[in-house]
């Protein structure tokens, strides 16, 4: 499931993704944008890398987050990673939430 919604304002759970993509030494915050609707709901984009070394490259994760209706619904999808002749990634940018990012 890619997209779910979450129990904490827009502004505190991109403060949780982006503290759970930090602690790894190799996963940063590429790019970042943010757009406020004239009746002020938002919608925030957060592109993030990591390298893998079980693939030896680097896995991308975008995530799209809103408070659209009135809930934080936040979309995520893991990309690249891919090696060798069938561009396998061992489940490298498999998107799985663990749990770090709130009450859903």
């Amino acid at each position: 499931m890619n997209t779910f919604c979450v129990s904490l304002s827009l502004e505190e759970t991109v403060l949780k993704i982006n503290n759970a993509v930090s602690v790894s030494v190799s996963g940063s915050l590429i790019d970042n944008y943010s757009v406020t609707a004239p009746n002020g709901k938002k919608c925030t984009v957060l592109v993030y890398e990591k390298y893998y070394f079980r693939v030896k490259n680097y896995v991308t994760l975008t995530v799209v987050l809103d408070n659209f209706d009135g809930k934080t619904r936040v979309h995520m999808v893991g990309s690249g990673g891919g090696n060798g002749l069938l561009n396998l990634d061992f489940g490298a940018s498999k998107v799985e939430s663990h749990g770090q990012i709130g009450a859903i």
